[in-house]
């Protein structure tokens, strides 16, 4: 597979290229079967220009600009994902099922990160929020005084070290309680998800794809 990338200034383009020169995949400028876009939110529309199979990985964008990626999937095939971990996917499946079955508990959502993250929550908390489909209203931190909303989701958002990423979901009911968790202990793991999409992604017709599309043939977008 002939593999181009929007950058290759990045950390997480540097991974992809190091990862790609161990594989039989090439690193191309130009001509590529699939294109790879951890850039900058600004370079969004100069990357959908291309008009080819495109997985995106850029945090940040806006709700306009995540209208322009819906428009332009009309014509080719995009995969958008705030995290690209094989196992957050399988995190994020198990809790939209958990939360189907156990409907009624209180649900509190803890992700943990290094303390250069500017983002709260973090973008992988809040694409696990999508997955806690309800009518319960969001709670960052905990209330001061006053007893648990049963309406609400407490989310909490932990900054320190250097920690790549970890990311738990309680479902806490009478008397007992079930707790999915991810850790992440290197970024090498979203280079890999990446590479891993954009190989499902190449022979796709166009639409709009998340990971979930990947592993279990559903999607969320799609």
């Amino acid at each position: 597979m002939k593999i181009q990338l929007s950058n290759t200034d990045g950390k997480m383009s540097q991974r992809l290229l190091r990862l790609i020169s161990e594989s039989s995949d090439e690193f191309v400028k130009a001509g590529g079967d699939v294109l790879i876009d951890f850039g900058h939110p600004s370079a969004l529309t100069e990357t959908l220009a291309a008009k080819m199979p495109t997985v995106i990985g850029t945090t940040g964008l806006s709700s306009v600009q995540m209208d322009e990626i819906r428009a332009a999937s009309a014509e080719q095939p995009i995969l958008y994902s705030a995290n690209f971990s094989l196992g957050v996917a399988v995190l994020n499946h198990l809790v939209a099922r958990a939360n189907q079955l156990l409907a009624g508990w209180d649900v509190e959502l803890i992700e943990t990160h290094h303390n250069r993250k500017l983002d709260v929550p973090s973008g992988t908390a809040n694409l696990l929020l999508d997955s806690l489909k309800t009518n319960k209203t969001l709670t960052i931190g905990r209330h001061e005084n006053g007893a648990r909303d049963p309406r609400e989701i407490g989310v909490h958002s932990v900054r320190g070290g250097n920690i790549a990423g970890i990311h738990e979901v309680e479902f806490l009911g009478a008397d007992e309680t079930v707790t999915l968790k991810h850790e992440a202990y290197s970024a090498d793991i979203f280079a890999h998800g990446a590479l891993t999409a954009a190989k499902w992604l190449v022979t796709r017709p166009a639409g709009l794809y998340d990971m979930n599309a990947v592993l279990f043939g559903t999607s969320n977008e799609n």
